[in-house]
């Protein structure tokens, strides 16, 4: 089976507008390039990018979650872990991508201050066309805390000791090709170390 068809088969269900994001990050991997997928939920992510020959880790806050990567999406390691309770430099890789974390901690520059990359990537629900609402996320196991507008990443990316190279974004979950600019519900950053 060829490697699309592979993708195909395996991602049947998943959002379309997650896996876009994922391709975007598996098409800068390259051949033995480590990479963290940092809150890699039930792993299909960390699996596309180790399907294209990186040695990937993911890790997740979520037993359950890990238990089921493992099994569904082999390959990558996988660790039960808090990302913003990691022992400093713990994270030490190539690329870093961070998609649908960073709203969910309460200070992501706590987390943020612990990698070490080359390259990071990652998204954020953009508050200018997203607005944050907190009632829509109460009953979610780890809610939103907050959005970001455009500048607000950026800045939290700086502070944290990230320069942003490039902007991207998904216009909406149904129109979620990966474009350049900050004119998306979701933003996606590509970073380096300053």
């Amino acid at each position: 089976m060829n490697a699309v068809r592979q993708w195909e088969t395996a991602l049947v269900g998943v959002s379309a507008h997650h896996v876009k994001r994922y391709m975007f990050a598996a098409n800068r991997v390259d051949q033995n390039m480590r990479v963290l997928d940092a809150a890699c939920g039930c792993g299909y992510g960390a699996w596309l990018m180790f399907c294209v020959g990186g040695y990937v880790d993911g890790i997740d806050i979520s037993g359950e979650t890990i238990t089921f990567a493992k099994m569904h999406y082999p390959g990558p390691r996988y660790v039960c872990a808090d990302l913003a309770k990691l022992p400093e430099r713990s994270i030490d890789h190539d690329l870093v991508v961070a998609f649908e974390i960073l709203e969910h901690l309460a200070d992501p520059k706590v987390f943020l201050r612990l990698v070490q990359c080359k390259t990071m990537i990652a998204s954020v629900p953009n508050e200018e066309l997203y607005p944050f609402n907190a009632e829509a996320f109460k009953e979610d196991e780890y809610p939103h805390q907050r959005h970001y507008t455009p500048e607000q990443f950026e800045a939290l990316l700086l502070e944290a000791g990230f320069e942003t190279t490039y902007r991207y974004c998904q216009r909406s979950k149904e129109d979620c090709a990966v474009r350049p600019g900050t004119d998306g519900k979701f933003l996606i950053y590509v970073a380096e170390p300053k």
